[in-house]
């Protein structure tokens, strides 16, 4: 009985074993070199006898990441997250960024390119550079020295890097050199030894292992000084550092550095389900890696997981935060694109809590926006958060009271009666318009923070503070729900600060409108209250005890 796929298997293998012995091209690589001269190129990766990688595609593979991986990793399919984070490594590697912090879901395929792809890459475009991996064990970051070690002595890598080698005196999983040349690779654990060798480039991959330590500030700290005063002094003078990790607490290695140095890490986070500002372009609720990980996978996952949000969306909340509670809001979402929503606003203010010093610029200036419906509850249509100087905090409350009166209907600005707040009063008073100087609320607050966040919460816990639905129209939610559901296990809580004032200024409307309410469904009564100017300005002169 024939075999004719046995017949070519052989065929093949014969063409390409002459090929090898003569020293040469097979026919067939012969044959695409013919047909590139004359303006018809072959567009196929490999030869299809030989298996020796076409020109053009060395080529790509030198300059793009994605496009290595895949040649050295046939197996590999890449998705637009990949390829989106490949763009960043990219622009380390040519200087653009010396500092990148990558947040990715768990096993969403970012060690493959940060830890496996990207030393050889970067080796083999500059053989003289230093890289150094680490991770969370010497362990694992041995694994992944040794697979990139074997990456760098392949046949594929030798086709696309020719002349970048290991060298056989020093080929260790986890130190290798390249011969001839003063670059190399080393792999450490966190907190591991590197004293005495220097970095061109420091990969971090995962610098937290699991919930324990994540929830062990003696762990968090141990992490943050090898950080600060052995990795970070390991780099040469235009290093650069790659922190590619899961998110486990908002005080990790990866909170901390966006938090010590704004401005200086480019960060790139990208949440298994889609939220409003996508960095890869998704619609609100879109899979991430829906070849891997469907939504439906994601929402079971979702529905079993307290760290769902740390681990798979990036923002980490203190597993303390119990002040207040986000199945409180998700029954009573509102569409913030909904024009007809915002028409029916009888009211709204402005809350600003100030930094607590003129002087110092590293405290955060927030504000919060809230609209009173016609059913008395009370819609954040808003938050502000941004650290200022204080020259600038009048102008920047002046501008935001004029963009929110457009239609006339802001009905106060509260500031907060004290440090910078104080300061802020005066000067508008003094140089504000008429109409934005009679709209100055000063608000004294009294208690504890806690204990006023606690007073605010009764109202949350009654369905009367409404959040709105995620979308691309609310890029600042979920930052402000992060720090809202971890209160008060949170680094930073002005905007937590900006809602409890507001929402104790106004408590005279949540309670009427709360009796309202439970009056009119014990009466069955579906004609909702309204929210009148009359009422609210008898409301208003009635400040609560």
């Amino acid at each position: 009985m024939s075999d004719p796929a046995g017949t070519l298997r052989r065929r093949v293998g014969r063409l390409a074993s002459e090929a090898k012995a003569n020293g040469g091209p097979c026919s067939a690589c012969q044959a695409a070199q013919e047909a590139a001269q004359r303006g018809e190129p072959d567009r196929t990766e490999r030869c299809p006898v030989c298996r020796t990688l076409r020109p053009w595609a060395r080529a790509a593979a030198r300059e793009s990441l994605i496009e290595f991986t895949s040649l050295v990793k046939p197996k590999y399919r890449p998705a637009a997250v990949h390829v989106a984070l490949a763009a960043a490594l990219e622009r380390v590697e040519r200087g653009e960024v010396p500092k990148l912090v990558v947040t990715f879901p768990p096993r969403h395929g970012k060690s493959t390119l940060v830890s496996e792809t990207s030393p050889p890459w970067l080796l083999g475009r500059n053989p003289d550079r230093r890289v150094m991996m680490t991770s969370y064990t010497a362990r694992l970051a041995r694994g992944f020295g040794r697979r990139a070690r074997n990456i760098t002595q392949s046949t594929e890598y030798q086709a696309i890097f020719p002349g970048v080698t290991v060298a056989d005196d020093s080929s260790a999983a986890d130190e290798w050199n390249i011969e001839g040349r003063d670059g190399g690779y080393l792999a450490a654990g966190v907190g591991g030894s590197i004293t005495g060798q220097g970095a061109d480039v420091l990969l971090i991959d995962d610098p937290i292992r699991n919930r324990r330590d994540a929830d062990s500030l003696v762990y968090r700290d141990a992490a943050w000084d090898w950080y600060s005063d052995v990795a970070s002094t390991r780099l040469e003078g235009l290093g650069a550092v790659i922190l590619c990790n899961t998110r486990w607490h908002q005080d990790d290695l990866a909170g901390r550095l966006l938090e010590a140095e704004p401005g200086e890490w480019e960060e790139l986070r990208v949440p298994a389900i889609a939220e409003a500002g996508d960095p890869l372009g998704r619609e609100v609720g879109e899979a991430l890696w829906p070849a891997r990980f469907p939504l439906s996978r994601l929402e079971k996952i979702r529905s079993s997981s307290v760290d769902f949000d740390a681990l798979y969306q990036g923002m980490p909340t203190s597993r303390g935060g119990a002040t207040f509670r986000r199945e409180w809001f998700d029954g009573l979402r509102f569409d913030a694109d909904d024009r007809g929503h915002v028409n029916r606003c009888a009211g709204r203010w402005i809350s600003v809590d100030t930094a607590m010093k003129e002087s110092v610029t590293s405290d955060y200036t927030s504000a919060v926006v809230v609209e009173l419906m016609p059913d008395y509850r009370l819609a954040v249509r808003e938050t502000y958060r941004e650290r200022l100087a204080f020259p600038d905090l009048p102008s920047t409350i002046e501008a935001m009271a004029r963009r929110h009166n457009r239609d006339l209907k802001l009905r106060g600005v509260l500031i907060e009666d004290k440090g910078s707040g104080i300061s802020a009063l005066q000067t508008l008073r003094a140089s504000a318009p008429g109409w934005l100087a009679g709209l100055l609320i000063p608000f004294e607050p009294g208690g504890s923070k806690e204990y006023r966040a606690a007073q605010a919460a009764v109202w949350t816990r009654n369905g009367c503070v409404l959040l709105p639905a995620p979308s691309e129209g609310v890029p600042w939610l979920a930052d402000f729900e992060a720090e809202l559901f971890g209160f008060p296990s949170v680094a930073h809580d002005d905007q937590v600060d900006s809602l409890v004032q507001v929402l104790l200024y106004l408590e005279n409307f949540l309670s009427e409108g709360f009796r309202a309410r439970a009056a009119a469904y014990e009466a069955r009564d579906v004609v909702p209250i309204s929210a009148s100017k009359q009422v609210i300005d008898r409301l208003a002169s009635v400040r609560a005890g």
